[in-house]
């Protein structure tokens, strides 16, 4: 991958502005969290801040993301051929939320977003791991069309067309 920081950054926060013009989003006031972004198993890994949000939820949200990544991680290595999302091992009662997205099960690329609704994070997530052709084939739109059955993402297809168009 061959995208810099700044300009990841700099999508990540397309992204979070066009989260808020989405009338389901349920939390379009949020304008900001954690970036995790895991390569190759976590061989590589970042975190990036990004955006506004209140500094009290800056450990939360940085410590969301990474569960949420590190917990699609641990799926995948346990159930490769299944895993795809975070949403699949949600369980809110454990504080463990949607929000990370698997990529290339080869590989092992995650995006986690964490700071938006659970189900912008998501969309977020997935738009911006397209963006970042972490996309194992040309068969996305079945990879989109599982992760958000899942999730019932109702917000996906609208943040990602107004983000690729």
């Amino acid at each position: 991958m061959g995208i810099k920081i700044e300009e990841i950054i700099k999508e990540t926060k397309r992204l979070i502005d066009i989260s808020k013009t989405i009338e389901t989003n349920t939390a379009p006031q949020k304008s900001g969290g954690y970036l995790t972004l895991g390569y190759g198993g976590f061989e590589k890994k970042k975190v990036l801040p990004i955006g506004d949000f209140p500094e009290e939820k800056a450990e939360k949200y940085f410590r969301l993301s990474q569960e949420k990544a590190h917990r699609v991680y641990s799926d995948w290595l346990r159930n490769p051929n299944e895993t795809i999302s975070s949403y699949q091992t949600r369980n809110p009662e454990e504080n463990k939320w949607g929000g990370a997205v698997l990529f290339n099960k080869d590989k092992g690329n995650i995006v986690s977003f964490s700071g938006l609704s659970e189900i912008a994070d998501e969309a977020l997530s997935l738009s911006l791991g397209f963006y970042l052709e972490l996309m194992q084939d040309e068969s996305y739109e079945k990879e989109f069309e599982k992760i958000v059955k899942i999730s019932n993402n109702n917000i996906f297809y609208e943040m990602f067309s107004k983000f690729i168009f």
